[in-house]
């Protein structure tokens, strides 16, 4: 018998929900993250640290995905100028 999506969703977890992030040049990225509760397990510090490390992941991946677009946009420029000066020759 085959399951329903609600099925493969709670075989999987709650906590396992995929998302898709829109990444560049319209690829897709498919990465899992667990849904935030808000229920907070361990001492104050370790949860403060814990929530410090999963921002400073976050900001990493997007100032690495915003060097990717700037390499790209560079890479563009670089060919339009060629261009324009092969069309004044």
């Amino acid at each position: 018998m085959k399951k329903t999506n609600a099925e493969n969703v709670g075989s999987y977890g709650i906590a396992n929900i995929i998302l898709a992030t829109y990444v560049l040049m319209g690829r897709w990225k498919m990465t899992k993250e667990p849904k935030d509760l808000g229920i907070k397990i361990g001492t104050k510090s370790q949860v403060l640290w814990t929530n410090v490390l999963k921002e400073s992941e976050m900001l990493i991946q997007q100032s690495k995905d915003n060097l990717e677009i700037q390499e790209e946009m560079r890479k563009l420029a670089k060919s339009k100028i060629k261009k324009e000066k092969q069309k004044l020759k």
